[in-house]
């Protein structure tokens, strides 16, 4: 995540987009997990235009939480460009999912961006730091941003579908780490248990370059894995589980 300290004000910050503009110029997202990006008031958007939204930390024993905002339309949020961090110093480590922040975005008529976050856990409203390089979002900028998306179209295509199915990679081996590995474990043998752990191991460090740094062999794994492993692990699973299953269900006369 990009940390912008040349500017730094507290509980919000007000940007200026040039040009008096009567449609939002270029979409304003916030960095999502894995570098990815959600939108937030899409390009297009005819002004004024305001968002607000509640979100949550996403990581464990961190001391802060940070909402990166990026201008642009590329799949990923280094590759947009940054417009403000908001920081909230906890004061102490915090568990995932716990913590409640709510971000507010308000765009005027004439491009007036005014950014502003709280933290709904604290009475006084956890007011943050709010980190920027510039107040302004110039033409030159805007002109940057609208060429790097055109020039990145096939790159970003190309990454889009590489992110979704190691998306759905992870997921299915999260779902079968769930309650189906739970129940099922219990008729495992240990060897069955260390090869499992050991596929999903592999599959977690196959992912972890990304979908823009991923090499083509990795990929050829990952598809094998989804395809032929994965299947076969969620077979064995759910005959294991309905073998658990049974013990418990009540004896006929």
């Amino acid at each position: 995540m990009a940390k912008l300290r040349a500017h730094e004000t507290v509980g919000f910050a007000e940007f200026t987009i040039e040009g008096n503009p009567r449609k939002m110029p270029c979409t304003l997202s916030i960095e999502g997990p894995d570098d990815t990006v959600f939108t937030l008031i899409p390009a297009g958007t005819r002004l004024p235009a305001s968002f607000s939204q509640v979100f949550t930390s996403a990581g464990s024993f961190e001391m802060s939480t940070y909402l990166h905002l990026v201008l642009g339309e590329r799949v990923l949020a280094s590759a947009n460009h940054d417009l403000c961090v908001i920081r909230f110093d906890e004061g102490g480590f915090r568990m995932a999912g716990k913590a409640q922040f709510q971000l507010d975005v308000e765009v005027s008529g004439n491009g007036r961006m005014r950014v502003g976050a709280r933290n709904l856990e604290k009475a006084n409203g956890g007011k943050p730091k709010v980190l920027f390089d510039t107040q302004v979002v110039t033409k030159q900028v805007l002109t940057e941003i609208s060429r790097a998306a055109q020039d990145a179209q096939e790159k970003d295509a190309l990454i889009k579908e590489r992110f979704d199915f190691m998306s759905s990679v992870r997921d299915k081996v999260n779902e079968l780490s769930g309650d189906l590995w739970a129940v099922s474990k219990r008729k495992l043998t240990w060897k069955e248990k260390q090869e499992f752990k050991a596929c999903r191991k592999r599959v977690y460090a196959l992912i972890e370059p990304g979908p823009e740094s991923v090499s083509e062999e990795q990929l050829t794994e990952l598809r094998e894995i989804m395809d032929v492993a994965l299947p076969q692990w969620e077979e064995l699973m759910t005959q294991r589980a309905k073998q658990v299953m049974a013990q418990y269900e009540p004896r006929r006369k």
